[in-house]
């Protein structure tokens, strides 16, 4: 996946329900919240949508962008970084943010869509709950992650002032940083405390 140099967002994570967890980041060791409004969500899916054009189909009322989407989104985003970060961490995953993800799950029903092009295909559909039309296809691709994805390449940027999560695709399973400029900012830092600790002694 990419950054985009246009907008703060950012998408390392290799999934789709991970670069959502990473709308939260660290400016220079500092949280902060890159989705504060409900402009800044619909800005962030039509994003998400081009970076992950497989996603599955849904087939529903159209989202609609308010502070009622956004509240829910925020709170799920708490959920699903704990999930995450207990498995990156070796750790059992809490059942209430198990039974998060699930209660989102529960909100669609699958169905069979036939393409335009006679493909049959697998989708879902929901009944008067536009919400459903963003978190659905956000917690599909955490279910396929957890379900089918090799877990321990679920990881936490190396960097100790970093707080993004990923999916390492790397053949040889060696990533440890969420991106390059990642790795090369710890290096800073670590020349820097070494050089410090070098002028202290």
């Amino acid at each position: 996946m990419s950054e985009h140099s246009e907008s703060p967002f950012v998408f390392v994570g290799e999934v789709m329900a991970l670069d959502l967890v990473n709308t939260e980041v660290a400016v220079r060791g500092k949280p902060a919240d890159l989705l504060q409004t409900p402009d800044e969500l619909m800005q962030w899916w039509a994003l998400c949508r081009q970076n992950y054009p497989d996603m599955e189909a849904v087939s529903g009322p159209p989202p609609i962008y308010d502070e009622a989407l956004l509240d829910v989104i925020k709170v799920w985003r708490g959920s699903l970084r704990r999930l995450f970060s207990d498995i990156a961490e070796g750790t059992s995953a809490a059942e209430d943010d198990i039974n998060a993800l699930n209660s989102i799950l529960r909100r669609a029903s699958p169905m069979l869509i036939w393409r335009g092009d006679h493909v049959p295909q697998w989708g879902y559909s929901y009944d008067n709950d536009p919400q459903v039309g963003v978190l659905l296809p956000i917690a599909l691709s955490a279910l396929r992650l957890l379900t089918s994805m090799d877990l321990g390449r679920l990881r936490k940027c190396h960097n100790h002032r970093c707080v993004l999560l990923f999916y390492d695709t790397t053949k040889s399973a060696t990533r440890h940083w969420c991106s390059p400029a990642c790795l090369d900012r710890e290096r800073s830092a670590r020349r820097y405390e070494e050089k410090k600790r070098s002028l202290e002694n």
